[in-house]
C-alpha cells in the first residue's frame, strides 16, 4: 500500500514539471515584457507630474500678474515715505553758537617785597612806640623844612622827617628847637631804605671820627636811623635799639 503512494505522488510531480516545461516559453515572455511595462508607467507619471507642475507654474504667474501692481503700489509708496522722513531728519535744527572770548594769560602776581621797617611811619610815631616801651623819654621837638637848622629835611635823599628828645636821666636846660642829640637822641625817617643807609653812613663816619664832641650811639632799622646820646651808658643805649627793633 505504501509502495502504491509513493508511487502516486511520483507521478504527480512528474505531471506538474512537465506542464511547467510546456509554458515555460510563455513566462519568460511575461518577463521580458515586464520592464517596459514598469517604463512606460514610470512615464506616464513623469508626464503626469509635469502637467500638474505647469498647472501650478501658471496659476502662480497669474497670481503673480494680478499682486504685480499692487505690489509697485506699495513699493512705490514706503519710498516715498522713506524719502520724506529722511527729508525730514536731515533738516537743518536750531545750533547754539558758542562765543569762545580768548583765553587771556593769567597776569602772575607781583612777588611780594619784604616789609621795610617803620616803612611810612612818621618820627613822632616811632617816639611814642619808644614811650610805651618804658624808655625814659621826656620833652621832644619835631622839626619841619622850615625850622630844620641842618636844612636837609624833605631835601632828595634826605630825611623827610626828624624829631630830638630828652632822656630824663640826662641833666638838660634845653628846650624847643636847642633839644640836641647829646640831650637824649635822635629820630630820622627817610622815604627809602637806600636813602637812609647813606646817611647812616654819613654820620657815622663823623661819630667815629675820633672827636668826642661828636659821639654817639647810632641804629639803623628799615627807613628809621635812631641816634642816642653818648651820656647813656651801653646798656642804656642798648634798650633803645631793642624797642626801635620791636616796633611794627
Amino acid at each position: 500500500m505504501l509502495q502504491a503512494r509513493t508511487c502516486k505522488g511520483r507521478s504527480m510531480r512528474t505531471g506538474i514539471i512537465r506542464g511547467l516545461g510546456r509554458r515555460r516559453p510563455r513566462v519568460e515572455g511575461l518577463l521580458q515584457r515586464m520592464p517596459m511595462q514598469i517604463d512606460m508607467v514610470k512615464v506616464h507619471q513623469i508626464r503626469t507630474d509635469l502637467t500638474s507642475s505647469n498647472r501650478k507654474m501658471r496659476i502662480v504667474m497669474k497670481r503673480i500678474k494680478i499682486l504685480l501692481p499692487a505690489l509697485i503700489i506699495v513699493s512705490a509708496l514706503l519710498i516715498s515715505a522713506c524719502g520724506g522722513s529722511a527729508q525730514t531728519s536731515s533738516s537743518p535744527t536750531a545750533t547754539t553758537t558758542v562765543k569762545v572770548s580768548p583765553t587771556t594769560p593769567p597776569t602772575p602776581s607781583p612777588t611780594p617785597k619784604p616789609q621795610i621797617a617803620h616803612y611810612g611811619q612818621t618820627a613822632d610815631q616811632i617816639l611814642h612806640g619808644l614811650k610805651a616801651h618804658g624808655l625814659h623819654i621826656g620833652a621832644s621837638f619835631t622839626y619841619t623844612a622850615d625850622n630844620d637848622v641842618n636844612k636837609l629835611l624833605g631835601r632828595p635823599g634826605q630825611y623827610n622827617g626828624k624829631i630830638n628828645f630828652k632822656d630824663t636821666r640826662i641833666s638838660s636846660t634845653n628846650q624847643g628847637a636847642n633839644i640836641s642829640v647829646s640831650d637824649g637822641g635822635s629820630i630820622e625817617v627817610f622815604a627809602n631804605a637806600t636813602d637812609a643807609q647813606h646817611r647812616f653812613a654819613y654820620i657815622q663816619a663823623i661819630s667815629t671820627s675820633g672827636n668826642a664832641l661828636f659821639a654817639e650811639y647810632e641804629y639803623l632799622d628799615g627807613v628809621a636811623i635812631l641816634r642816642i646820646s653818648s651820656q647813656l651808658t651801653p646798656s642804656q643805649a642798648s634798650a633803645y635799639k631793642a624797642a626801635l627793633k620791636a616796633l611794627p
